[in-house]
């Protein structure tokens, strides 16, 4: 027998099968099947129409669900997408509620625009403060949390019971619900920061521009007070062109100090390091006040301080370069 006809035979077969199959009834089987697969189909249908309706309605009310609350809290509507990282509809609506209270509360003139514009850069924010503490290797423990009430808020007077107790009236939020949305993630910021600052690669961009700056003032033929102006990062002493007050031995860090110290008036330090940034110092004089043992010498001196990267440039640069998806306007 040929391959053909061995097709061909077989072929046959599976038609003999098929017709003894309907044969013996599997016909009514097959009606059968054919109304349950219909009616799941159908079941699917008003599922997905409700779940479609509900999210019409949340996405339109995203501030208040009214009494479907109970409902929508549990359904998984994303409110946005930071690179990947879904923030549910509820939780922008703890936040976004709690916002409001505070500035109900304190009688800030806000509007509700404003509001769902901070509490959407808020989220952003606390999903890239994430991101970072992971990238350093951060962790906040249970300990972080039982600290004086002067380290949480060191504005606030009185105990923590009452700071507590002030933030329920403020947001409507219980104490742990407090500590998982604003005292974590300040706790998380604080460490982030440290740890940027331990980052050496965070602090050649500003090694590089003090370099520039010193570059200017001294070979350039840029005026040291204007450089002051236009490139400190300390603002104060900026405005006065970079001039600090009178200083005895004692009152800078001992970085800027031996550096201010050993230079004559009229000279500029190359770029100095200290945890606050690259300091370009000029010593502007010397003098000696009071007589014999009382007699005390102090400097003035000005200077330009190139910061590395802060921690709000760190988070507005990730900001700038992350993917950020909002359902919520």
């Amino acid at each position: 027998m040929t391959n053909m006809n061995k097709l061909k035979s077989w072929l046959v077969s599976v038609g003999n099968k098929i017709k003894s199959v309907f044969k013996n009834g599997t016909m009514k089987s097959w009606s059968y099947m054919t109304k349950v697969i219909v009616t799941i189909v159908l079941a699917l249908l008003i599922v997905v129409m409700i779940f479609g309706g509900l999210a019409v309605f949340a996405y339109s009310h995203p501030e208040d669900f009214g009494p479907l609350t109970p409902v929508l809290r549990v359904l998984p509507f994303p409110a946005m997408i930071v690179n990947g990282k879904v923030v549910s509809l509820n939780d922008w609506q703890i936040e976004y509620q709690a916002w409001s209270k505070l500035a109900k509360e304190t009688s800030q003139t806000v509007t509700d625009e404003q509001i769902r514009t901070d509490v959407t850069n808020k989220l952003t924010y606390d999903i890239l403060m994430k991101a970072a503490a992971k990238h350093y290797k951060v962790k906040v423990s249970k300990a972080d949390f039982d600290v004086d009430i002067s380290q949480l808020a060191p504005e606030f007077k009185g105990t923590k019971e009452d700071f507590y107790r002030e933030m329920t009236k403020m947001f409507g939020w219980d104490q742990d619900e407090f500590n998982k949305r604003i005292v974590y993630y300040s706790i998380l910021s604080q460490k982030v920061g440290e740890a940027l600052l331990k980052d050496e690669s965070l602090w050649a961009p500003a090694l590089t521009k003090a370099n520039d700056v010193y570059t200017q003032v001294t070979t350039g033929g840029k005026d040291f007070s204007a450089a002051a102006k236009e490139f400190s990062g300390d603002t104060y002493s900026a405005a006065m062109g970079g001039q600090l007050d009178w200083a005895k031995k004692g009152d800078f860090v001992k970085e800027f100090e031996d550096a201010a110290w050993a230079l004559k008036p009229g000279e500029i330090s190359q770029p100095v390091k200290t945890q606050f940034g690259y300091h370009v110092i000029k010593l502007l004089d010397k003098r000696t006040t009071g007589k014999d043992d009382a007699a005390v010498e102090e400097i003035s001196a000005s200077h330009i301080l190139i910061r590395p990267t802060t921690l709000q440039q760190y988070l507005l640069d990730k900001k700038n370069n992350a993917w950020v998806k909002a359902f919520v306007k």
